[in-house]
């Protein structure tokens, strides 16, 4: 497979067409708007929930999760098939650029920004203010990339993380819904989400961590400053996530429970 990169053309910042730029990325993210709202509604439909009423809240709940799940599905496979497609992205992530696969961290900006908006309007638990530091970093993060269409190969590695969130999110729709906790279906997703979580959420944070320390002396005190923040940010608050998933999950395999975190 060519290498994009030996036969592009030198590259401009995205300043010079930042019109058609956010224009994509208000794409994306009023379509990712158009998909919630559909679910929302049709949950409404179905289920008579009222608009203020607690029904209401969790039907809201579930629609931003399940937006969350196609978001990953299509985000994830599409980062992970990039980085097969073209094994350079893994040693060269700074200059490495691809039409399509810069297309993928407008599309992941454009969610960033819809469900930060969303986040902002309708949620009320206290889950808000962590969600908030993970996209406000993340989308600091990619706005660098999109800005100066640099580190697109490092945003796709980031976004290997999406192959663990679909089972991260099916697991928390489940809970939502009240599943059986003691039925295969639901210990397969838990499994899978385990697995998963190390391999592309742990590992992807770990190699990008070591990557931004390697590089901190060859690239910009800026971009250095975003990624050693971002990775630090994202050891954290993965960290008290996985410690969080084994406490609860692995009660599940020992006797019954009513944990819906």
């Amino acid at each position: 497979m060519d290498d994009p990169l030996a036969t592009r053309p030198a590259l401009d910042s995205a300043h010079h067409y930042f019109p058609w730029v956010l224009l994509k990325i208000l794409f994306y993210a009023f379509t990712y708007r158009a998909i919630h709202y559909f679910l929302v509604l049709r949950q409404s439909r179905e289920k008579n929930y009222g608009q203020n009423d607690a029904d209401g809240r969790k039907s809201w709940r579930i629609a931003n999760e399940t937006t969350s799940i196609i978001h990953s599905i299509v985000s994830g496979s599409w980062a992970l098939s990039s980085l097969i497609k073209y094994p350079r992205m893994w040693t060269d992530m700074i200059e490495w650029y691809d039409d399509s696969t810069y297309s993928l961290v407008l599309m992941y900006v454009g969610y960033l920004l819809n469900d930060i908006v969303d986040m902002l309007i309708n949620e009320r638990s206290s889950r808000v203010s962590e969600l908030l530091i993970h996209h406000v970093t993340a989308f600091a993060a990619f706005g660098c990339s999109v800005y100066t269409k640099r580190f697109v190969a490092l945003c796709a590695c980031a976004l290997l993380m999406e192959v663990n969130s679909v089972f991260l999110h099916a697991r928390s729709v489940m809970n939502m819904r009240a599943y059986d906790k003691t039925s295969p279906v639901y210990k397969a997703v838990v499994c899978a989400n385990i697995i998963t979580f190390v391999i592309f959420r742990l590992g992807a944070t770990a190699y990008m961590s070591l990557w931004v320390w390697r590089v901190r002396n060859i690239v910009e005190t800026l971009y250095v400053t975003v990624g050693l923040f971002g990775s630090i940010t994202l050891t954290i608050m993965n960290a008290f996530l996985f410690y969080r998933l084994l406490r609860t999950d692995y009660l599940i395999f020992r006797k019954p429970t009513t944990c819906t975190e």
